[in-house]
C-alpha cells in the first residue's frame, strides 16, 4: 500500500513540477510529459533495492491473473521503435497495481518471523528493526529513513 502511495505521489509530484515549470517560464518551457514506469521496471527496481544480489524477486506471483502485468506498462518493440503501451495510469491499471503491490507489501510485512522472500542483508537488518514496532528503537528517524 505504501509503495502504491509512493508511486502515485512520485507521479503526482512530477506532474506538479512540470505544470509549475511550464507556467513560471512559458517562453523557456521545455517540460516533457512525466514518464511512467512499467511493471518490468518496477520489478527490477524493487529487486535491485530489496532482494539479495543475483536473486531478483518473482513479482508476477502478486499479479492477480496471468498476463495482467501487460496492462501495467510494457515495452512493445517493432523494428527499431520501442513504445511503452498501457503505461498511462487509468482506473483498471490502478486497481491491478494496488492488488499486486499490496500482496508484495503483505509478503514483506509477513517476513518479520520467517522471511518469505530472499532479501538483501542490509534490507533484512532494517526490516528486523521495523518488526519491533511499536518499540522506540523502531520509530527512530534513522531506521525509518533506512
Amino acid at each position: 500500500m505504501r509503495m502504491v502511495k509512493g508511486l502515485l505521489r512520485s507521479a503526482g509530484l512530477a506532474a506538479a513540477i512540470t505544470l509549475v515549470l511550464s507556467t513560471v517560464s512559458p517562453t523557456q518551457s521545455k517540460a516533457q510529459n512525466a514518464q511512467f514506469k512499467g511493471w518490468a521496471a518496477i520489478s527490477r527496481e524493487l529487486s535491485t533495492r530489496l532482494a539479495a544480489p543475483g536473486a531478483p524477486f518473482d513479482l508476477h506471483k502478486f499479479v492477480p491473473a496471468d498476463d495482467l502485468d501487460e496492462l501495467l506498462g510494457t515495452w512493445n518493440r517493432f523494428g527499431d521503435e520501442h513504445t511503452l503501451q498501457n503505461g498511462s495510469p487509468n482506473s483498471v491499471s490502478m486497481v491491478i497495481w494496488r492488488v499486486a503491490l499490496s500482496g508484495f507489501a503483505k509478503s514483506v510485512a509477513g517476513s518479520c518471523g520467517q522471511p518469505r522472500l530472499t532479501f538483501h542483508e542490509r534490507f533484512l537488518t532494517t526490516l528486523r528493526r521495523l518488526c519491533r514496532w511499536p518499540a522506540a528503537e523502531a520509530k527512530t528517524d534513522a531506521v525509518l529513513q533506512e
